[in-house]
């Protein structure tokens, strides 16, 4: 009978392990089973509320009407506003603590 030496028994561990997580990769990945074939009608298309509310405000998005995407919606103003200006804020605010690090201290 042939003996396995101990450096035998941890390489034949770790090509276990490797293995181990080949079969992992593979079983999870996408490409494990072949693609599909694709063609006209292949695709299911949902056939719920919520599909039909994305697909009415994808097409409102869309048009090429001159409106940049935040003026498409009547609540989208008023936040990018905000977002303006708190961005001016943080910008002055930033502004001022740099030059207060940078002058030197009062004597009192």
């Amino acid at each position: 009978m042939h003996k396995a030496t101990g450096n035998q028994i941890v390489h034949q561990g770790q090509q276990g392990k490797k293995m181990l997580g080949r079969i992992v990769a593979r079983r999870f990945s996408s490409l494990a089973e072949p693609l599909k074939k694709v063609g006209p009608g292949n695709y299911a298309i949902p056939n719920t509320s919520a599909y039909k509310k994305f697909m009415e405000r994808q097409a409102l998005f869309l048009q090429d009407d001159g409106h940049l995407v935040w003026q498409k919606l009547p609540k989208d103003k008023p936040l990018f506003g905000t977002a303006a200006a708190l961005v001016g804020v943080a910008t002055a605010w930033t502004v001022y603590s740099l030059y207060v690090f940078a002058s030197p201290p009062k004597n009192n």
